[in-house]
Order: C-alpha cells, then sequence, then structure tokens
C-alpha cells in the first residue's frame, strides 16, 4: 500500500491565538467580568440593572440562576472596566470593525474605549445611554433564546471573539511583514550617507546631495519621499505591504492594495509599489486587480533580501532615486 504523505502543519497560529484567548479573559470574557463585578460590590450594579433593564427580562434572567450583569451592561461596571464593552458587544455578535466603522455602527469613540481600557471624561456622561443601547437588542436576545445559561453566554461571545483574534493575528503578520520590508530597504541605502536614522525613519543622501526619506508608517506602509533643502517632502514611492500567506484572500488584498494606491496617486506618488505574497498564484490576474500599482514584488523574496524579486525592486529602486530630480 502507498503511503501517504501529509505537509506538516504549522503550529505558529493555534499559538497566536491561544495567547489572545488568555488576554481576552483578563479584560473581555466572563472571567473578567467575575472580577470586576467583585471588586465593584453588587449594591451598585443591582440599583442601575432595575433602573436601565425591563423587569421582565430582568426576571426571566434570574429565573434562570443567572445574575443580570451576565446579559446586561450598566454603567458602573463599564466605568470600572472598559475592555467589557467588548464583553456586550461580542454577545450581540458585533465585530470590532462593525462596531466602530462610521459608515456601519458608528461607535468609534466607544470602541477606542474599549481597545485603551479607559472612558474619556467627556463620554462618562453617555455611559448609561451606551447601555440602552446594547440593552435593548439583548432583551430581544433573552426573549429569543428563551432557555439559556452562562456557557450559552460563554459560547456567544467566543464565536464573535474568533474571527476578532484571526484579525488581530493577520494584523500583527502585516506588521512583521512591513517591518521586514522597511528594514530591507533601510539595508539597500546603506551605501548613501545616512543623515538620519531611526526605528522609523532615515534620512539619506546621494552623492550630488540630493536628500531623501525613507518611512515606516500605517497608511502607507511604507514611502519614500525626495527632501527640499527647505525641509518639504516630495512624493516618490509609496509601499503597500500585504504579508497574507492565506491564497484564498489573495485577491481580497490585491484590492485593498488598489483602494490604497487609488489614494496614493490622488496624493501625488508617481511609484506605487505592492509587495505581497504571490507564489503559486497568477501573477497577471493579480496585477488586473489593483492596477493603481505600478509595480509588483514578491513578498517573501524582499523579506528574505533575495531572489529575482528582490534584486528587480533594488534595480527599480535605484532607478527612481537617480532619477529623481532636484527638490
Amino acid at each position: 500500500m502507498a503511503r501517504l504523505r501529509f505537509k506538516p502543519i504549522p503550529s505558529d497560529k493555534p499559538i497566536d491565538i491561544y495567547e489572545a484567548l488568555v488576554a481576552a479573559r483578563r479584560l473581555q470574557l466572563q472571567p473578567a467580568l467575575s472580577e470586576a463585578v467583585g471588586q465593584i460590590g453588587v449594591a451598585d450594579i443591582d440599583k442601575e440593572l432595575r433602573e436601565l433593564v425591563p423587569t421582565d427580562a430582568l426576571n426571566h434572567v434570574a429565573k434562570l440562576g443567572l445574575r443580570g450583569e451576565r446579559v446586561f451592561p450598566v454603567p458602573t461596571i463599564l466605568a470600572h472596566a472598559p475592555p467589557l464593552i467588548g464583553y456586550y458587544r461580542m454577545l450581540l455578535g458585533v465585530s470590532k470593525k462593525e462596531f466602530g466603522d462610521s459608515n456601519k455602527l458608528g461607535y468609534g469613540p466607544w470602541q477606542t474605549a474599549e481597545d485603551k481600557g479607559e472612558i474619556p471624561s467627556r463620554l462618562e456622561p453617555y455611559l448609561p445611554e451606551l447601555c440602552r443601547a446594547f440593552i435593548a437588542p439583548l432583551v430581544d436576545l433573552v426573549r429569543a433564546m428563551d432557555t439559556f445559561d452562562d456557557r450559552d453566554l460563554s459560547d456567544l461571545t467566543l464565536l464573535t471573539l474568533g474571527p476578532t483574534l484571526q484579525g488581530g493575528r493577520n494584523n500583527v503578520i502585516g506588521s512583521k511583514a512591513s517591518r521586514a520590508v522597511f528594514e530591507a530597504l533601510r539595508s539597500h541605502v546603506e551605501g548613501q550617507t545616512i543623515t538620519f536614522d531611526s526605528e522609523r525613519l532615515v534620512r539619506f543622501e546621494t552623492p550630488d546631495g540630493r536628500s531623501f526619506a525613507l518611512i515606516e508608517g500605517s497608511d502607507p506602509d511604507v514611502r519614500v519621499d525626495l527632501t527640499s533643502p527647505l525641509g518639504d517632502e516630495v512624493p516618490l514611492i509609496v509601499v503597500e505591504i500585504k504579508g497574507g500567506e492565506d491564497a484564498r484572500n489573495a485577491h481580497n488584498r490585491a484590492g485593498e492594495a488598489e483602494k490604497s494606491h487609488i489614494k496614493a496617486k490622488l496624493a501625488g506618488y508617481p511609484h506605487r509599489w505592492t509587495i505581497m505574497v504571490m507564489k503559486g498564484l497568477d501573477r497577471e490576474r493579480l496585477r488586473s486587480e489593483t492596477p493603481s500599482s505600478t509595480e509588483l514584488f514578491e513578498a517573501t523574496e524582499v523579506m528574505d533580501q533575495s531572489g529575482p524579486d528582490w534584486e528587480a525592486l533594488k534595480e527599480r529602486f535605484a532607478e527612481i532615486i537617480d532619477s529623481a530630480p532636484s527638490a
């Protein structure tokens, strides 16, 4: 009988997600809620529950042997532990992106409070209204579930948390890719005269005295600007970096790069590069999905500083720097 061969399954993904889950338990899941209630005490919580939650819904939860705050938020709890905004958000199946996006639910300031663990003083007077905004659909949820227990509530939050953890991991992957590409470009300009060097900014001069800035940011990921003697920066190269390796989402990543490059084009960048993982994919199709990209390079080769695309990138970079006009 022929022996089956199985590809090795990497362990980094479940380890990353497990570590994120442990952090979420401390901040946003039921263990964090229990700890907050223990520190606050139930007197103020019960008073606010009676004020904000319809009596029949509160009584129904009590008949199931559950305390009301397991389902319904109150100002005292959220003021004490702002990350618990996420617990009630996840009970309703609302992702971070949907919650904070101004084009969707538009709770951006509250999403920031959840992330930072701090509610600005300007928002504190609106905590009761935020709780009411959560409570109304949570009452509908209670009535729809009818009979449920703590585990059901926990599972509901985990179902929403899962994609969030994966999204967070994707952001980490993207950040690592951006850092690796920036470091690759930093190594490439080391032959020039470096006038300033920091973690995210390198200023360098060419032999003819022209000055450039290599900058790592977030949107765009990396850019190169020509610097005038007066300190003005002239747009030159902008780089979008997509480090994800999931082939199924490659076309989405190309579309995201296109959106960024449309903005970069409007901002005056003549050279708009996309660096993404393309091995095993149809490069020409990807190129067609981001027509605003003037160059497309394989991310793994650029990050490893080895291979045809890395050599092509270095050559193209040198051509652009050499032909850049004096600012």
